[in-house]
């Protein structure tokens, strides 16, 4: 087992990475000057709240969801001789 458990590097990369959308999402804009602009469109008199979804999701990640998962199941064993 020497390849088995969590090690560094292991595991598949992000869609994100590996398109490289950072490296090239840095290369529209500096990450300070649209943070400005996005803080502009949030606070603007009709806040642009998808864009700012989007484009922080691309950036920085999309955060963890929780899901709640609540169900009732029945089981029947019938054993035949």
């Amino acid at each position: 087992m020497a390849n088995g458990g969590k090690r560094p590097g292991a595991g598949r990369k992000s869609k994100a990475v590996e398109l490289g959308l950072d490296s090239m999402m840095d290369g529209i804009g500096p990450t300070e000057e649209v943070l400005k602009r996005l803080y502009e469109l949030a606070t603007d008199d009709k806040p642009n709240t998808e864009a700012m979804r989007m484009w922080l999701g691309y950036k920085f990640g999309t955060p963890k969801q929780a899901i709640t998962l609540d169900s009732e199941v029945e089981v029947t064993i019938v054993h035949e001789s």
